[in-house]
């Protein structure tokens, strides 16, 4: 499995050219890997999870010969689910529908907005499902909205799994008890807020860089992952989070590996 992180930014990618705080000017003179587009991850060229407005560039960029067969969409914040972009998205020339996975809150926004043709695949969470030879477990995340609205994702295949953690706050225990047992091979998990301690949306529906670090600890301990498993922070705050070579030494120090714009890895 071939992992390509098309973006890694949370909704707030214009920031560096819109705040003249200490953080923002200076992402803004480093450039390169410190500014970043919204998060999306696609898998072996052909499975993409979230879409907001800059994916199809971001494919056009990282991915010019990819032709999505499946996507999965987290939960519906823009940043996440951009309809306009989800028609735009290179699709499988031989399927008749670009079928979509997520919750009925996410299902139900596209059916009412988009107006190519696609299938509809509303998802509830613990219940996995078959998409191609992929398979998809949803899980419920910590976010806004009513209980289910908002899923995170374990991708399955051939003997490989990988968690994909955007939004969410600290995982819920159900979440927590459905992984355990589990062996997986990588980890993309959210850390949005970088080293702040205080927000409205911390920790009830976003982490920052100590809690996704707690968070791969808590993983070792119960034996999900190994020492030398990939457990990449991606979905970063370009307000909150310092640029990108000081966040990843910090994260590195910690085992973490911090996610910029077409960074790819094998499984």
């Amino acid at each position: 499995m071939r992992a390509l992180l098309l973006g890694s930014g949370a909704s707030d990618i214009q920031a560096p050219y819109q705040c003249e705080c200490e953080n923002c000017r200076t992402v803004r003179q480093r450039d390169g890997r410190s500014l970043r587009t919204y998060t999306s991850l696609l898998l072996d060229n052909e499975l993409l999870v979230d879409c907001g407005g800059t994916v199809p560039e971001q494919m056009k960029k990282f991915a010019p010969t990819a032709r999505v067969k499946q996507v999965f969409i987290t939960h519906a914040d823009r940043d996440h689910l951009n309809s306009v972009a989800l028609a735009r998205v290179p699709a499988d020339a031989a399927r008749l529908g670009l079928p979509i996975y997520g919750s009925s809150a996410v299902t139900s926004l596209v059916r009412y907005e988009i107006q190519r043709h696609v299938t509809l695949h509303p998802m509830s969470p613990l219940k996995p499902t078959a998409a191609g030879d992929w398979t998809a477990l949803p899980l419920p995340a910590r976010h806004r909205g009513q209980p289910g609205d908002s899923l995170i994702y374990v991708f399955s295949r051939q003997g490989k799994s990988l968690l994909y953690a955007c939004d969410t706050g600290p995982l819920p225990e159900e979440t927590v008890e459905a992984l355990a047992g589990m062996t997986l091979d990588a980890v993309v998990a959210e850390a949005t807020f970088g080293h702040a301690g205080e927000h409205p949306d911390l920790p009830s529906a976003h982490m920052n860089f100590p809690l996704v670090c707690e968070m791969r600890q808590d993983f070792l301990r119960r034996g999900i992952i190994g020492d030398s498993t990939p457990f990449i922070a991606a979905h970063v705050s370009l307000h909150f989070c310092p640029p990108h070579e000081e966040s990843a030494q910090w994260l590195r120090e910690r085992g973490v590996a911090l996610a910029f714009d077409g960074m790819q890895f094998d499984l």
